[in-house]
């Protein structure tokens, strides 16, 4: 008797006295008189019914929520009201998984969009844009005025890797698959062994090496070649003079296989498509280690029970599927607005303007900004690889990015009919829903003039 009152009262809220049968008669008595007096409380939350008995005892049959109303039986969940409430419940949960794996995806993407496009490469070569981006390669915030290079490392295949680079004009780093910094690497090059955080084994290093451990069992070395007073030659050579192999071959290296990409039509950029979107997900899973991190531990557990699962197929039923669907464009159109319509107070560049910093938080401080899931999401939307030299307020050293996609009214910019000039290049942008542009928020292939004319 009394588990059966203390149950009523943490669940339903209602009152309850250890008086004996009666109570349960006297609840539904209330119930019925409520319902009677013409549904007084009908829009009622539970918490608004603290202080009232009536309405307390309203509740015990329907519950008014975000989601609409919900039916109980003598105060507990009807089976509509229960499949309903678990439908609303994965549909969050694959709503926030979309946040947390978006900056997964976006960094697994550079590397499965290359490997599709150039054939014979695979995973641990170099990829290099040797004469600049151009618009057949669609690549997150690339500039055309730096030469690029890319190498992911398999240490689940190879065990631990070397990355060797020499003294040149070169500025790059090591990052794991969530995107975090692991080193900077400057002009005065260095040699990097990446091993998994969870790494045990004994260590025979090359001289001068420095001992990474990544979180993901794929990491990734990021070049950039600097063209210094014009020469290319130097800025190329910066990137494919780097060595990458497995750390047991040390003592007879083989040569880094390296593959040109300018030129080359790619798409680096995560799927708009939803099921593509989460196939990707559910790959870059296997990557993912949740016994140490956890932020896998998280992601794995949000969507297990939506056919998301590392080391199996992705084959989602028919509910899976519309829950993911429905997820995979609420989680867009929700980054798209944090991104370009952030709420953090000090997001301005300089007052009175438009211009916002592109980076809100300090990649250095990793446990501030990688816990701060809408910072991560604002800065990931629109861009990949944030390094603590982006935020570093030094003269003459480091980068400061800002940005803005409003005119100085306020508006947002509309480009459809107009040109205008980034960087080298003339270019016409567009609307989201114009041919020319992907839609894909600051995720937009911007067309070339004489491209777009011809179209």
């Amino acid at each position: 008797m009394v588990q059966r009152c203390l149950a009523v009262a943490a669940l339903l809220l209602a009152g309850c006295s250890p008086s004996g049968p009666e109570v349960g008669a006297a609840s539904a008595a209330g119930s019925s008189q409520a319902a009677a007096e013409g549904g007084v409380f009908d829009h009622a939350t539970t918490a608004e019914c603290l202080d009232d008995e009536r309405c307390r005892q309203s509740v015990l049959q329907r519950i008014d929520t975000r989601m609409g109303g919900l039916d109980y039986g003598a105060g507990f969940p009807t089976d509509e009201t229960v499949e309903r409430l678990y439908e609303e419940m994965d549909y969050q949960r694959a709503v926030l998984a979309h946040q947390l794996s978006d900056n997964l995806v976006s960094f697994w993407r550079m590397h499965a969009g290359a490997r599709d496009a150039i054939a014979g490469s695979a995973i641990g070569d170099l990829v290099v844009w040797e004469n600049f981006l151009d618009t057949k390669g669609i690549v997150l915030t690339g500039n055309d005025t730096t030469v690029y290079g890319m190498a992911y490392l398999d240490l689940a295949a190879n065990g631990p890797m070397v990355v060797k680079v020499p003294p040149s004009p070169f500025l790059g780093s090591i990052l794991d698959l969530w995107q975090v910094p692991l080193s900077g690497i400057d002009a005065e090059g260095g040699t990097f062994v990446v091993v998994t955080a969870d790494f045990e084994g004994e260590l025979d290093l090359p001289p001068g090496a420095v001992v990474l451990r990544s979180r993901t069992s794929v990491a990734v070395f990021f070049a950039r070649g600097l063209v210094l007073e014009g020469d290319m030659d130097a800025a190329v050579s910066a990137v494919t003079d780097s060595e990458i192999y497995p750390l047991s071959v040390a003592d007879s290296p083989p040569e880094t296989e390296v593959w040109l990409a300018s030129g080359v039509a790619m798409d680096t950029i995560s799927p708009m498509q939803p099921m593509a979107y989460w196939a990707d997900v559910s790959e870059v899973m296997n990557f993912l280690n949740p016994g140490l991190d956890q932020d896998a531990s998280l992601l794995i557990s949000l969507l297990e029970p939506l056919g998301v699962q590392p080391g199996r197929p992705f084959d989602p039923d028919d509910r899976q599927k519309r829950i993911l669907a429905d997820a995979a464009h609420f989680g867009w159109v929700m980054a798209q607005a944090i991104s370009y319509a952030p709420r953090f107070e000090d997001i301005t560049y300089y007052p009175g303007t438009q211009w916002e910093w592109v980076l809100e938080l300090d990649p250095g401080v990793r446990d501030r900004f990688w816990r701060d899931l809408e910072a991560r999401t604002n800065y990931y939307f629109q861009a990949t690889m944030a390094q603590p030299a982006m935020k570093t307020k030094a003269v003459g050293r480091g980068s400061q990015y800002v940005r803005s996609a409003r005119d100085s009214n306020g508006d947002w910019f509309d480009l459809a009919p107009q040109r205008m000039r980034l960087g080298r290049q003339q270019t016409i942008g567009t609307l989201a829903s114009g041919r020319q542009a992907r839609p894909t928020g600051s995720r937009v292939r911007y067309t070339s003039a004489e491209e777009a004319e011809k179209e």
